[in-house]
């Protein structure tokens, strides 16, 4: 396996940058993960923005729902408005739209979510394998040191 930033084989890398690109690998993976993790926190979160969106549709002017506020408490409130909704559009930026088009909003960024979940994890892949190439490398300097 060669190094495609310098053109060099792994057999030609001293044991001071195999560690250290052991580290950076292992970072690496790390941060993909990281990301993975909070991508798929995000998807859940759009979901069930969409899926409320969806319920919200059977509901009528005067409805009561209950409202969360966090720590598992709600206050009541009443349906004053079924045509519009208020949707974040990003950057602290919010808007109106129908539900309709909200519902077709959230499913549009799940779907651009999904598209960079499933990036990060390739990458995440990748980084792993040569993870895996360069940690079996090491073992095998420290088995033919201690021979």
């Amino acid at each position: 396996m060669t190094d495609e930033k310098r053109g060099v084989t792994l057999q030609e890398i001293n044991e001071q940058e195999l560690a250290l690109n052991i580290q950076v690998l292992q970072e690496q993976g790390r941060i993909l993960a990281s990301n993975v993790e909070r991508l798929s926190m995000y998807l859940q979160e759009l979901a069930a923005s969409r899926a409320t969106l969806e319920g919200m549709q059977s509901l009528k002017k005067g409805d009561e729902i209950l409202v969360p506020i966090g720590a598992s408490s709600f206050i009541r409130a009443r349906i004053d408005d079924i045509e519009k909704v208020i949707v974040g559009v990003g950057s602290n930026v919010s808007m109106d739209k129908t539900l309709g088009d909200a519902a077709a909003s959230m499913q549009e960024r799940m779907n651009l979510v999904e598209s960079k979940i499933k990036e990060s994890q390739d990458a995440y892949i990748k980084v792993a394998q040569k993870l895996d190439v360069f940690t079996a490398e090491a073992q095998r300097r420290v088995q033919s040191i201690s021979q």
